[in-house]
């Protein structure tokens, strides 16, 4: 995973939850992964498809997302670009 101090770990989390699903990981090999539980991969693919990089942000209590600024929804982009190149780069290594 990529590790870098400008983004937050819990959006690094989620942007692995996320490609893992995209890659045909199931929820249980995407927890086991991750450190977190299946119910926790599902809430976080179900917040993405209802909102995509929108719903990735923490919502307000009465389940409303709150809206994502252009630059964190950029940031997230990144990481998941980051992670995808780290896994392309890891992938020619071997």
């Amino acid at each position: 995973m990529v590790h870098t101090q400008d983004h937050p770990p819990s959006w690094r989390l989620r942007a692995k939850i996320l490609l893992m699903a995209a890659d045909g990981h199931s929820n249980n090999d995407i927890s086991s992964e991750c450190s977190i539980t299946s119910a926790a991969v599902t809430y976080w693919k179900r917040r993405f498809l209802a909102g995509g990089l929108h719903g990735l942000v923490n919502g307000s209590v009465d389940g409303r997302y709150d809206l994502l600024p252009n630059k964190e929804a950029l940031q997230i982009e990144q990481v998941c670009n980051a992670w995808i190149s780290a896994q392309a780069t890891q992938g020619e290594s071997s």
